[in-house]
This record gives C-alpha cells, structure tokens and sequence, in this order.
C-alpha cells in the first residue's frame, strides 16, 4: 500500500506528517517511510522497501513527481494552510526574506497543483476548530482504514495529545518557529504585505479543492531595469538607450496555458516608441511588440504556455528604442489561465488602449 503525505513546507505539514505516522503506526504496523521529492527517490525508496507498505512525504517537490502520482492514483493526505502563514514560517524556519520564502511557497503548490485537485487525494485544511480526533477519523477514512479503540488510544497516545485537543495548541506547542492562523510574518512592511497578500491568494483555491485561475503579480515584487535598485519606480522615466524597465518576479505558475496581462500609462510620448514584453521560463516562452501612443491607458495580453512548474516564470518589458522623452508607470501584472480557445503559444500581440487622451 503506497500512501502519500504533502504538503508546502509548513507548521501544519509538519504536524500533519505526525499523525499520519501516529494513524500508520496504530493500524498498519510494520511500515516503510522516507521523504522523496523527486521521481528517482520515490522509484528507489519503493523498491527497497522491506514492508508492505510504504508512507511517502513530499514538501519541496519537483513537477514531475506530480504525473508520477497521477499515473499510479495513490491514495494522498494533503495538509494546507493559508499560504501567507506558510511564507511566514518559511521565513522564520531558514530566515529567509519574504520575497525568497514566497518563491518557495509558489514553486511547492504550482508544481503539486494537479495533485490537489485529484479525487484521490484527501485536503486536510489547518483551522482554528480543528480537533486532533477529526483529522484523525478524516485521514483513516481516507485510507481506508478502520481503527478499533485499543488502537485509536494508541494512536492519541503516540500524539501525546487528547482527542478532542485543539490542533492549534499542539501545533504551537510542538512545531518548531510555528505560528498562530493569521498571524503577520514578522519583520514585513504594511506595503509588502499587501503585495504578498494579493500574490498568495490565488493558492487559497486548493484549501477548496479549486484550480488557480489568476494570478496577481504586484510591482513590488519585480525589480527595476538596468541601473536601477529594487523595485520599479512608480512613474519609470523612458529617456535614454533602449533598455529594460523591469523584470521578474521569479515566482511559478501551475502547468497550462496562460496569458500574461500587463497595464501600464505612458504619458509625454510623443515622438513614439514600442513595447516589447516576453516571458522566459528556462527559456523564451512568448514575445510581443506593441506601439506605445503618445499618452493614456493601455493593455498588452502576451499567451504562454508552462510545461515545467518548478522553474520560475520572469516578464520582462523593455522599450525597443532610445527615448528624449516619455514616462512609464506600471499599473498592474496578472497571469490569467486561458481557455481550450485560447491563442497559441507564442503569438505577438497588439497594446489595447484601455482609456486614452
């Protein structure tokens, strides 16, 4: 019997791991288990198994490990939690900064997405009425397991928590750099939480067993063209060479079609200039050229198509042409999953003006 536990790099997962192992010790026995996160472990560490049955953990996956998965139609416990609680505890756990811990984060849930969202796999959500004897019951049904009482007190007992304790409790009392639901990751600004905010919750779907559709990727979290330091400027100045005005953000979809929406304001532009927005994933995914008019409002919707989840997405927008004149300001990025109508990969595509003057 293959069972699988997943989940990003969490309080909760790593609680989550426990009793699973707390539920496989009281009703299984004699058991096999290791962490893979890559094709080769999962294969290696199933053949030189020594028992029936083998418990697989995954929390920093590569994507392939999710069609593996998929082929075999393993029975899965997810354990999930809100994704701006799992950056702050990956921020706390390797004192990473927010923007590293939420490429971390993104690349975990983009690369198991599909897995989520398989009949076979069990979401167990991290709240505050959670009782241990609910996730309990809930994973032994999943597995299809029937305990009987001498073994759900061993169970409870392997926990060395009552059953109708609060998770929440254990989990701040034996996860370590765990923190309560909801709580700010420490050290952010109000601005950068906002940014980190809107970029997590897209994630929150799979709580619900939902694909991501959009994706909001807000200014802060690209960096500035060349010269520049940090974060693109609110209004880019368009005088001098031709050059790129940002780039990034590093971050990951889940596998699909995709369309990269980028609005933007030129103002002072009048001896004219183009775009030309592209999306390298490992490699050139698509490109698009658009005029830019004088002034106003516009949008540039570039389709791209990711195959490979782990590696980071990067939109770069450069102006094709030295400039005397003209100022940029970015205004919103957002990744928005296409349609089986949707255009093919690859295809160049025109500004639309959303408002001009």
């Amino acid at each position: 019997m293959l069972i699988v536990a997943m989940g990003p790099p969490s309080a909760f997962t790593r609680w989550g791991l426990h009793i699973l192992r707390a539920v496989a010790d009281a009703a299984l026995g004699a058991y096999d288990v290791a962490t893979v996160n890559r094709v080769d472990e999962l294969h290696d560490a199933w053949r030189s198994r020594r028992t029936e049955h083998f418990l697989a953990f995954i929390d920093i996956p590569e994507a392939r490990i999710a069609k593996t998965l998929q082929r075999t139609r393993a029975r899965v416990v997810a354990f999930l939690e809100d994704p701006v609680d799992v950056v702050g505890y990956v921020m706390a756990e390797r004192a990473a900064g927010w923007r590293d811990a939420l490429r971390t984060t993104a690349s975990c849930l983009a690369a198991m997405h599909d897995v989520y969202l398989m009949p076979s796999t069990r979401v167990v959500r991290r709240a505050a009425g959670l009782c241990a004897r609910d996730v309990l019951f809930a994973v032994a049904s999943h597995l299809g397991l029937e305990l009987s009482e001498a073994q759900l007190r061993a169970a409870f007992a392997r926990l060395h928590a009552g059953a109708d304790e609060a998770v929440e409790a254990q989990i701040l009392r034996h996860v370590g750099h765990a923190r309560p639901i909801g709580a700010s990751p420490a050290g952010i600004s109000a601005q950068d939480l906002g940014a980190l905010e809107a970029a997590c919750a897209p994630f929150r779907s799979l709580l619900e067993s939902r694909p991501v559709e959009c994706v909001p990727w807000p200014r802060q979290l690209f960096i500035g063209g060349e010269g520049e330091h940090g974060e693109p400027a609110a209004r880019i100045d368009m005088t001098g060479p031709a050059r790129f005005l940002f780039a990034g953000p590093y971050l990951h979809l889940p596998r699909g079609d995709w369309a990269a929406e980028l609005i933007f304001s030129v103002d002072g532009n009048r001896s004219g200039n183009a775009a030309i927005l592209d999306v390298h994933s490992g490699a050139l995914l698509a490109r698009g050229r658009a005029a830019l008019p004088p002034r106003g409002d516009f949008r540039i919707e570039l389709p791209f198509r990711v195959r490979e989840p782990a590696r980071p997405i990067e939109l770069r927008l450069q102006i094709a042409e030295g400039a005397i004149e003209g100022g940029f300001r970015f205004r919103a990025a957002t990744m928005r999953r296409r349609g089986a109508g949707g255009h093919a990969p690859h295809a160049l595509t025109s500004a639309q003006t959303l408002q001009s003057g």
